[in-house]
């Protein structure tokens, strides 16, 4: 794991010292910075992507909670923790409204400080917020529903990064990196298991609004993207599987499909040049054929078939738990077989585990079994059927 940089930010020097040592004998995994100045860490903070921020309360020129505000506006996805001596009700209020996550009376044994530096820097489960620990996403959003507040908030899990614009208790924009805007987007955040919360009272003036959404409206539906999230997980793991053997040389369709019933979960292909459904298809009936005869013979199960179509076509097909799934490359280039063979063994650990958690998904046998669950070249497709509601404002 990356180091984590941490900046504390004292105009007494001495402390600044001990706490900086401190950290860096008992936390090898942080980069330690510090300043004696809220301007100095600014400048600082420009420079360098800082991670939490640990500062005290009475400084030089910008106090503490002024400096926690600017961070939190600039730099939301930047942690602050409140050092003071002045520890009362109101400090602790305004210290947490604006943005710290969490507020530290002096004195303090060092001990107590590492360990809560190290706490708001590894986050377990759950979503982080700035004010509030361990929550899911959902929890904290019917906090602001039945509070009827007016909050911008940014979400980030793991790489990726979403908005939400709440004015009133009213959802009236959401967007992601990914690309997405409005209720397309705001049905991808929530779909997010864990990550951090950074939010802001208020909602900017020119704030898009591209929907209406009463936030219990909308997690009563967001309730219901989330299960249907999880279970169609497996088949983006598959997807992602296929498109990475979509970048072996030599592969120029790669098709993941059901052995009993030919229906194909996921395919890929690289042009219209290689009917890859048809081929699939094809190469189901070869494999079911050929292990019918050798259960009837006794000998030993089928461990990959191959053919050549009539267009010249050669394809591969390797079965998976125990034959109940077959992975079909077609091949550009039959010279590549040995690295084609090679991606399917490191592949196939992968495989077995998503295609074992999708079997358990869904029902694939007897009058349920499912014709066909083919999600094309984008799995945008399944996950933009759970989209509901208007992206129109109204």
């Amino acid at each position: 794991m990356s180091k984590r940089t941490v900046l504390i930010v004292d105009d007494e020097l001495t402390l600044l010292r001990s706490l900086r040592d401190a950290l860096r004998a008992q936390a090898s995994e942080m980069e330690v910075l510090t300043a004696g100045r809220a301007d100095e860490a600014l400048e600082l903070m420009e420079l360098t992507e800082v991670d939490l921020v640990v500062t005290d309360l009475r400084m030089p020129g910008q106090d503490g909670l002024s400096f926690i505000a600017t961070v939190s506006h600039k730099y939301p996805k930047t942690r602050c923790i409140l050092m003071t001596a002045h520890g009362d009700t109101e400090t602790r209020n305004r210290s947490l409204s604006g943005g710290a996550v969490s507020f530290i009376e002096k004195p303090f044994d060092l001990d107590k400080f590492i360990s809560e530096v190290k706490r708001h820097l590894t986050p377990s489960g759950g979503f982080t917020g700035r004010s509030l620990v361990g929550f899911s996403l959902l929890d904290i959003l019917q906090l602001v529903s039945m509070s009827q507040q007016s909050v911008t908030m940014t979400i980030r899990s793991g790489e990726r990064v979403g908005s939400m614009y709440i004015e009133d208790g009213i959802l009236i924009h959401a967007e992601s990196d990914s690309g997405r805007a409005g209720t397309k987007a705001a049905y991808e955040i929530v779909t997010w298991s864990d990550g951090d919360i950074a939010s802001s009272r208020g909602v900017a003036a020119d704030c898009k609004r591209t929907m209406s959404v009463p936030l219990m409206t909308f997690l009563m539906e967001a309730a219901k993207h989330q299960d249907e999230a999880k279970r169609l997980k497996p088949v983006e793991d598959i997807r992602d599987i296929a498109a990475a053997m979509m970048e072996i040389n030599g592969i120029a369709a790669v098709s993941i499909a059901v052995a009993n019933s030919a229906a194909e979960i996921y395919g890929s292909g690289i042009s219209d040049e290689y009917p890859r459904q048809a081929i699939t298809k094809s190469m189901v009936d070869s494999y079911v054929a050929l292990s019918d005869a050798l259960n009837q013979s006794r000998l030993v199960g089928v461990k990959e078939c191959s053919m050549i179509m009539a267009d010249g076509t050669q394809a591969l097909a390797v079965p998976i738990l125990e034959g109940r799934f077959l992975v079909i490359c077609c091949m550009s280039s039959p010279d590549n077989l040995e690295d084609i063979h090679a991606a399917l063994t490191a592949n196939r650990g992968n495989l077995v585990s998503a295609l074992s958690e999708y079997e358990s998904q869904f029902d694939l046998q007897g009058d349920n079994a499912l014709d066909a669950m083919n999600l094309g070249e984008d799995l945008d497709q399944a996950f933009g059927s759970l989209d509901m509601g208007s992206d129109e404002p109204g």
